[in-house]
C-alpha cells in the first residue's frame, strides 16, 4: 500500500457533532516507532559470572513527525498552534488509505516553519504520543 491519500487529523470539539477534522496539507508522516527499555536485575552474589539479568520495562509509544505544506488559513493548521500553546495533550488521528485509523493521544513538542528559495514553504510538527495509540483495521 501507497501512503497516497493518508490523512492527518485533529480532534475538533468546536464542530457539532465532535469529530476527528482533517488538517490540510499533508506531505509527509515519519510514523510512529514505539520502543522499549531494559533495567539490569543482575545480583551480585549470582552464581554464574557471565549472565546478565534483565527485565523490559514500560513502552514508550514514540513520537510522530508531520510536514504540511503552510496554511495560515487552514483552521486544522490554527488549532495545532493553538494545541503546541496550550501544552496539554489532545487527540489525534491518522487515517491510512485502507481506512485503517491509528488514534493517539499526545502533545506538541516541535512546531518550525521552513521557508526555502525555491520550493514551497513547510511546518513541520513533532508529537509525543501519551498513552496506548489504538488501531483500528478497515
Amino acid at each position: 500500500m501507497q501512503g497516497q491519500g493518508a490523512q492527518f487529523k485533529r480532534f475538533d470539539t468546536s464542530v457539532s457533532p465532535n469529530a476527528y477534522v482533517q488538517v490540510a496539507g499533508l506531505i509527509d508522516l515519519e510514523d510512529v516507532s514505539m520502543s522499549r527499555g531494559a533495567v539490569d536485575t543482575s545480583l551480585m552474589d549470582q552464581t554464574s559470572s557471565y549472565m546478565t539479568s534483565e527485565a523490559a520495562t514500560l513502552i514508550d509509544p514514540g513520537e510522530l513527525s508531520v510536514t504540511l505544506e503552510w496554511a495560515p488559513s487552514d483552521a486544522g493548521q490554527t488549532n495545532l498552534q493553538s494545541d503546541f500553546e496550550s501544552a496539554s495533550n489532545q487527540s489525534y488521528q491518522i487515517l491510512y488509505p485502507d481506512g485503517t485509523t491509528f488514534d493517539f493521544s499526545g502533545h506538541i513538542t516541535t512546531w518550525g516553519k521552513a521557508t526555502p528559495k525555491e520550493d514551497r514553504i513547510t511546518r513541520s510538527v513533532t508529537l509525543k504520543i501519551s498513552g496506548a495509540p489504538t488501531i483500528t483495521t478497515a
